[in-house]
């Protein structure tokens, strides 16, 4: 007797067990993309690598003017050496660890003589020639002024560490003081006076030579 072979019966699977994840269904489907002024890859890899190489070959040494025009010497000059010193400091510190990206700060110092005019002048150098890219001072507001409307108009931030003046500030958009507001100081120390000394009565001086 001859056995016969007996049917092999094969388990169908479900679409869903074959293939569990729905992206699979969709390997083989492509987006169509435009054939004209088609790049490879390798251009765009390269062309991103040439623009690193660029970013990084920057010299460590290239620096990052800053102008400092203050009153060194002269009436207010107790004031004038004592924010460079401090102006010197910050940049020291800020050399010290690495700079800023990767280039080092140079502090440009010049001395106004607590002169009325000088600003201006030093605030046209700084523009023009040694090309800052941002201005400290001045310290008075008179001063201040002065050079305000300059960097204004160079686009060139300008940053006041002492200047109270309202109107500093309203020179423009590159304008900025890190200081308080007359205005602003002048109810603090009346409310000073009257919660804690008692005050009643009170004197306001004003120079009217002064921006202040």
């Amino acid at each position: 007797r001859i056995p016969t072979a007996r049917p092999v019966m094969r388990r169908r699977t479900s679409s869903s067990m074959t293939r569990p994840f729905p992206c699979e269904s969709l390997k083989d489907i492509r987006e169509p993309r435009p054939t004209k002024n088609r790049r490879p890859v390798t251009f765009h890899v390269s062309l991103f690598t040439f623009h690193l190489s660029l970013l990084f070959a920057q010299p460590a040494v290239a620096q990052i003017k800053i102008g400092a025009v203050s009153c060194i010497s002269g009436p207010l000059s107790t004031f004038g050496v004592s924010s460079i010193r401090g102006a010197r400091m910050a940049i020291e510190e800020i050399n010290a660890k690495g700079g800023v990206l990767g280039q080092s700060l140079e502090l440009v110092v010049d001395d106004n003589g607590s002169k009325a005019g000088e600003t201006a002048r030093i605030t046209r150098k700084f523009l023009s020639q040694d090309h800052v890219v941002a201005i400290l001072g001045d310290l008075t507001s008179s001063s201040t002024m002065e050079a305000a409307p300059l960097a204004q108009e160079a686009h060139v931030p300008l940053l006041t560490p002492s200047a109270t003046a309202v109107s500093v500030t309203k020179v423009g958009d590159y304008v900025f003081r890190s200081c308080f507001t007359d205005p602003f100081t002048g109810r603090i120390m009346a409310r000073f006076a009257v919660d804690h000394l008692h005050a009643r009565r009170g004197v306001v001086l004003t120079d009217v030579k002064q921006d202040y």
